[in-house]
């Protein structure tokens, strides 16, 4: 019982500290290029994929996208004192919106490969 729940749980700690680590560092630029933002993009799909790597659970890469989408999607918005912590910029629209594409889409490429290593089996 308790293995079935640390993995979910794992994942969406997982998802939590990317998304959070990411929304403050997707700022961050090497000259002319958004290398914050790059890092932290790479860095979401690395973590739904590493999730899906921790068990055989379709679980897994889901409770990883939450974790990210509960971390990212209150930074993105204004605050009660005004400060933003993603800003409305394109860099900010890129890491809020093509974030959302890129841990979904990695989301739903991962449950597919398990599902077709399952088929195999």
């Amino acid at each position: 019982m308790a293995r079935s729940v640390a993995g979910p749980v794992l994942a969406l700690l997982l998802g939590l500290l990317v998304g959070a680590v990411g929304s403050f560092a997707q700022e961050v630029r090497a000259g002319r290029v958004p290398a914050g933002l790059l890092l932290a993009l790479l860095a979401s799909a690395v973590a739904v994929a590493l999730a899906s790597a921790l068990g055989t659970s379709r679980l897994l890469p889901v409770a990883a996208t939450v974790g990210w989408l509960v971390a990212v999607v209150p930074l993105s918005g204004r605050r009660p004192e005004g400060d933003l912590v993603v800003s409305g910029d394109t860099t900010g629209y890129v890491w809020a919106y093509g974030g959302m594409a890129l841990v979904a889409c990695t989301c739903l490429a991962c449950i597919a490969l398990a599902a077709s290593r399952e088929g195999r089996r």
